[in-house]
């Protein structure tokens, strides 16, 4: 039974930082930047494979000044990524009802189904499975590590507001969450999106009630 910091703190929510270019969007400026990013993500949707030449071209940017804003093509399409998880992130966090376990358990379910049914994401891993895979499910590869931070910061709300009681420190806790929800989501032998929703709840609901167990027999 742990609910406070330790060890693994700072490595399993570890995330490249984010890249000039993603925190202009952010920002919503300035205009080139924001467009730029808007672009990436609007080939992303359409299943079209975000190549920086095509890209830069199409801006009317040389390719150094598109490397300059976004760094390499696997930060920039990771960043893509990230931008439509950490709103179904959030919206899912927005939407959840209940306390402690429950409303941990709505997040979790409320996201990963939306991550099961988007089209988007298949594409692209039908498209590029070894990259897609490499930037989703690596610690490094800029999505896993953003998810483990955002499921961490979930945890210390509902410990804080509603005496969640986990069974390990929030930092590794989290990330327990989310390669659980990456074993039953992605196929790693084929490399493509199969995904088992209520699997991941089942075994995200057995470390949550050990949690629980834990401090009912201390």
């Amino acid at each position: 039974m742990s609910n406070g910091g330790g060890a693994g703190e700072r490595v399993y929510s570890q995330a490249p930082p984010p890249t000039p270019l993603f925190r202009s969007w952010l920002a919503g400026e300035p205009e080139r930047h924001v467009r730029a990013f808007e672009l990436a993500r609007s080939w992303y949707l359409e299943g079209r494979r975000i190549e920086m030449r095509a890209l830069a071209a199409e801006l009317g940017v040389s390719r150094p000044t598109l490397y300059r804003w976004a760094g390499s093509r696997e930060q920039l399409v990771a960043d893509v990524i990230w931008s439509f998880a950490d709103h179904l992130f959030r919206t899912a966090v927005e939407r959840a009802r209940g306390r402690g376990a429950r409303r941990i358990l709505e997040v979790a379910r409320r996201y990963t189904r939306w991550v099961a049914e988007a089209e988007p994401l298949r594409r692209f891993l039908d498209a590029d499975a070894e990259t897609a895979l490499r930037i989703l499910t690596r610690r490094h590869g800029g999505v896993q590590g953003r998810l483990v931070a955002a499921y961490e910061a979930l945890l210390r709300e509902e410990i804080e507001r509603s005496a969640l009681i986990v069974p390990l420190p929030p930092p590794l806790f989290a990330y327990l969450i989310v390669r659980v929800g990456e074993a039953f989501l992605y196929n790693d032998a084929i490399c493509a999106l199969e995904p088992d929703v209520e699997s991941v709840l089942t075994v995200i609901r057995v470390l949550l009630d050990s949690g629980s167990a834990s401090a009912d027999a201390a």
